[in-house]
This record gives C-alpha cells, sequence and structure tokens, in this order.
C-alpha cells in the first residue's frame, strides 16, 4: 500500500528529491535492569526488533513516577542484526535509572512517536516530554535491593510483537542476544523502502511554484523532518 505525500506550492523549477524515511518495524523494549545490592551497576535498556531496522532517530526517556516527568533522555543508534527468528538486539548502558515505586521507560520513534511507554513498580500518566498524557503499562515485576547486578527483567514467550511476550521476575541477563525462553517469529530483514513514483517527475523542469508534489513509496513509511530536499538550478 503506497502513501502519498503532498507539498503545496512548492516553489520548483526542476525537481530533484532525495529520500529517506524508516520502514514500520516491530521494535519494542526486551529487557531492563535499574536496581540491584548495593551500588547500582550494570543499569541498561535492551531494544529488539526487526533484523534491518535502523535505531537512528530513536530515544529512550526515563520518567520519575513522583513527578511524572521526564528526567533523561537517551539517544539510540545503529542496526540491528538478525539474530533470532528474523530479530536482533542492542543495549544500552543508562547509569543513574531510578529504582521505581514507580518510574518508567518510554521507546520514541524517529518521527517522535512513542511506541511504548512501560512503568515498573505501579503505572503513572507521562506529565510532560515526548510521551506526555500516555498511561504507562505496569510490567508487573521489579528489582529491589535484593536483586543481583548479573540480573535484569525480561520479556519471554513466543511470538513477533511485544504484546505476545511477558515481563518475567529477574534472572540472568542476557544483554546483546535474545532471552531465555523467548522464541521470535515472522521477522524477516528490513529493506529500506523505495520511490516507486513522483509528480511531477525526478528532474522535471517548468514546473509551476503552484504545483502539487505526490511522493509514491514501494510500501507504507513513516516520515520524517528533513524527509525531501527540493533543488532548483540557476538561470
Amino acid at each position: 500500500m503506497n502513501v502519498r505525500a503532498a507539498m503545496r506550492r512548492a516553489p520548483v523549477c526542476a525537481l530533484l528529491m532525495g529520500l529517506s524515511s524508516a520502514a514500520l518495524a516491530d521494535v519494542w523494549i526486551n529487557e531492563l535492569h535499574y536496581d540491584n545490592s548495593g551500588t547500582d551497576a550494570n543499569e541498561r535498556v535492551e531494544i529488539i526488533g526487526t533484523a534491518g531496522t535502523s535505531l537512528t532517530g530513536w530515544k529512550v526517556v526515563l520518567y520519575n513516577g513522583g513527578d511524572r516527568k521526564a528526567y533523561r533522555t537517551i539517544n539510540l543508534s545503529g542496526t540491528l542484526a538478525s539474530q533470532c527468528g528474523g530479530h536482533g538486539t542492542a543495549w544500552f548502558a543508562v547509569t543513574g535509572i531510578q529504582n521505581g515505586n514507580p518510574d518508567g521507560v518510554a521507546l520514541i520513534n524517529a518521527s517522535n512517536a512513542v511506541v511504548e511507554f512501560i512503568t515498573y513498580g505501579g503505572s503513572f500518566t507521562a506529565l510532560d516530554g515526548l510521551a506526555a498524557g500516555r498511561v504507562g503499562v505496569n510490567m508487573g515485576v521489579s528489582e529491589s535491593s535484593s536483586t543481583l547486578s548479573t540480573q535484569s527483567l525480561q520479556r519471554k514467550g513466543t511470538g513477533s510483537t511485544a504484546a505476545q511476550f511477558t515481563w518475567n521476575a529477574p534472572s540472568t541477563s542476557s544483554w546483546g542476544a535474545c532471552n531465555a525462553g523467548q522464541t521470535l517469529t515472522g521477522g524477516t530483514t528490513d529493506v529500506a523502502p523505495t520511490v516507486s513514483s513522483t509528480s511531477p517527475a525526478n528532474a522535471a523542469t517548468g514546473v509551476a511554484a503552484s504545483s502539487n508534489i505526490t511522493v509514491n513509496f514501494s510500501e507504507a513509511v513513516t516520515l520524517a523532518t528533513g524527509w525531501y530536499t527540493i533543488s532548483c538550478p540557476s538561470g
């Protein structure tokens, strides 16, 4: 199914387009560690998703359940490899994750849309930031001062979307790999979408400044700021 993006009254005399956009993919928070006995160590957040998905522009936003406000943003990067069932993982070290009761973590995509907002030690509605107005989904499990620094909270089960997996009590961490007790299905290598056609055509000349520009993609896409450029030759 193609998606059309129209830009009205573009001042174009020749259309030269350079496009980049992220295909829709199943991506979610898969593992988390924030509290342990003694000084907190190995605090991390792991993301999992369809192999080939670029995390450029994605973010993890940490929320304080006390004032319900965001207190830290972590910019993600890298491309998910194919590790299990056409899916791949990437973990990010995050020092100072608050210890809950409640607190939360939001996953934000490259278009600044909330992919998911999870909470631990209870639930609350985010007051500000990119997840403002969202009600956190309580993980139902948590860590404590008796948790080991080598353990984490992990999603387990079988499926291809976050909703098909459930959070489990602390167990030995598996950063950078699919979790024990987790079977991924349905994943495929994520091929970047392409532009199938434009109107006016690419490199067209004599295009009226009042013309609409339509871009058809090879698949449904989520468009980010700066996804297109328009250039006119001089003269």
